[in-house]
């Protein structure tokens, strides 16, 4: 069944923050226990109360830990934590195709410096955008294959714009969402004031029985999934919502934060993965991870990038990407089309990484850039991420409020420049520490 059918209120705080805090926990260190208790208590907690706790375990998460060297597949990082300095691999990094240091990209960006300055210092709509803008803009329309784009300074502002511009109100509009949607559609949803509900992650038949309960009701229906999710790295199975939406009447939008640049033989994304190119109305992006940027994007017919631009507040009211951001962008497009090899190189680097835990017994296929590897509930999984830093590698490990309590998992970001060795060496330490840990 469908999570939250009739919820016109909001998602509850424990499925918006990955499940009841209070499931039985995987064996922990007291740091880490500490730190669950708090996620779980922080908003019945009075102003003082709170910031001294969070400020107690802040530090213990490694969060302050910031790197050295530019960001590539081989980082030196400083840990506040461990007060030391090393040189790993990362796996951590949503830096896909391995963009954010490509030359042509960093020519095109001191060339914008040369022409445009640092920034502009203006809203879009007040002489904010450039004939850097209208070309990227232009550029990912024909990505996409949409009739126009329109850029944000950030995915997570896209996707507010979506939801605030395009539902106006419960009485009007009915929006359903993957229970598994990033937060940024969460808060849209809540700031759009829409009438909404959740289905149950990936659930087509769940997605079907809601949307047949509200055809004919006199509102407009939309439906928003994401082309890659990025906490499991799994994919919407886009080729069956597709059609389901368009039986229905619903409006498909579909967040390929982590799908643009990683799905499909160019890197197109989750149509071109699916082969149902023109069956999107809405796609919103980011160019924060494969390509290697900053800001957001959405794609779509003329007239719906137009009411968006009008009615956007995260847009009306934000700067402008500055030429700089917009150089970037556009060189890391010049290289998507150019460096096909690539995308070929990432795909080849994944199914690799799966082929290899397969013969150490841990079986995660995937077709994203993002290998999900569950921690076994005897493991301590703060010990796991400081085991891999010990030996020169960095990995994501997901933990509540990002996924329920035992959910836990380690999030590994495959890049198209990482080496044969790099993912030996991956897969041997995965062996060592979790497999026979």
């Amino acid at each position: 069944m469908a999570t939250n059918k009739n919820d016109d209120s909001g998602l509850p705080d424990d499925d918006r923050r990955g499940g009841d805090a209070q499931r039985r926990q995987p064996t922990a260190s007291p740091e880490f226990k500490k730190y669950i208790d708090l996620m779980s208590r922080e908003r019945k907690m009075g102003f003082d109360e709170r910031v001294a706790a969070v400020s107690e375990v802040f530090g213990w998460l490694d969060r302050l830990r910031y790197l050295t060297s530019p960001s590539d597949r081989e980082v030196t990082i400083y840990s506040p934590r461990f007060d030391k300095t090393v040189k790993a691999v990362t796996f951590s990094s949503n830096n896909y195709l391995g963009l954010a240091n490509h030359p042509h990209i960093a020519e095109r960006a001191r060339k914008a410096i040369d022409d445009w300055g640092t920034g502009l210092a203006i809203t879009p709509l007040l002489g904010g955008r450039t004939r850097l803008h209208v070309e990227a803009e232009q550029r990912i329309a024909a990505l996409k294959g949409t009739e126009d784009a329109v850029l944000f300074s950030s995915g997570f502002a896209a996707n507010l714009g979506i939801m605030t511009s395009l539902a106006r109100g419960r009485d009007k509009d009915f929006i359903i969402a993957d229970q598994n949607s990033h937060t940024s559609v969460q808060d849209g949803l809540r700031m759009s004031g829409a009438a909404h509900a959740f289905f149950a992650h990936n659930d087509v038949d769940d997605l079907a029985s809601l949307l047949a309960e509200h055809r004919g009701r006199g509102k407009n229906v939309y439906v928003a999934v994401e082309g890659v999710y990025s906490m499991r790295g799994d994919l919407a199975p886009l080729d069956v919502i597709a059609p389901l939406c368009k039986q229905h009447g619903a409006i498909l939008v579909i967040d390929e934060a982590h799908s643009s640049g990683v799905l499909g033989r160019r890197g197109h994304g989750a149509a071109e993965h699916f082969g149902i190119e023109g069956q999107i109305d809405l796609t919103m992006g980011t160019c924060s991870k494969a390509l290697g940027a900053v800001g957001g994007f959405v794609a779509a017919t003329k007239p719906i990038i137009d009411l968006i631009r009008s009615l956007s507040t995260s847009y009306v009211f934000s700067a402008s990407l500055t030429p700089l951001q917009v150089a970037c962008i556009l060189g890391a497009l010049d290289v998507l089309e150019k460096e096909p090899e690539r995308v070929a190189a990432l795909h080849r680097n994944v199914s690799q990484c799966v082929a290899q835990l397969k013969d150490i017994g841990i079986d995660v296929p995937t077709s994203s850039g993002i290998i999900s590897v569950p921690v076994p509930k005897h493991l301590d999984v703060d010990q796991i991420r400081k085991s891999f830093f010990d030996r020169g590698l960095i990995i994501g490990v997901a933990t509540w409020p990002a996924v329920g309590v035992g959910e836990e998992l380690l999030r590994i970001s495959m890049m198209a420049t990482h080496t044969d060795d790099d993912v030996r060496a991956l897969v041997r330490v995965m062996d060592e520490v979790v497999v026979h840990g």
